[in-house]
């Protein structure tokens, strides 16, 4: 089958695997994230806090959909998830979003090594 659910996957794998059609999330920001860096369009459905936020924005940069949880239906679900993998437009910018998110003058590592550096150099941070 090629659709599976379970209570906890390696989410960021997955996401990175080239097969990977389309992520059906909360929209919470690491998912959404994780979702970006792999160009992989989403189907949101929101339920508190940042998700809406990030979803309105995952909606308007063009990668995503959303959906209300308290009036999903089955048709709704199966019209977005076929939306989202059959018209081109949202993979193509889930890729340049992506393009724009990866483009960093700093490699991550880099930054991450500087930071802990930082706090070993000045004996913590508490400023």
């Amino acid at each position: 089958a090629n659709v599976m659910i379970r209570k906890w996957m390696p989410q960021n794998d997955i996401l990175a695997h080239p097969n990977v059609k389309l992520f059906i999330t909360h929209g919470g920001i690491f998912g959404t994230q994780e979702g970006i860096y792999w160009g992989v369009p989403m189907l949101c459905i929101p339920l508190y806090g940042d998700q809406h936020r990030n979803t309105i924005k995952s909606v308007r940069e063009g990668y995503a959909r959303s959906l209300v949880f308290s009036k999903l239906t089955v048709d709704d679900l199966v019209r977005n998830v076929e939306t989202l993998i059959y018209e081109p437009q949202y993979k193509r910018s889930a890729l340049e979003v992506s393009e724009r998110f990866r483009d960093n003058p700093i490699h991550p590592l880099s930054e991450a090594t500087f930071w802990i550096e930082y706090i070993m150099r000045h004996r913590g941070a508490r400023h």
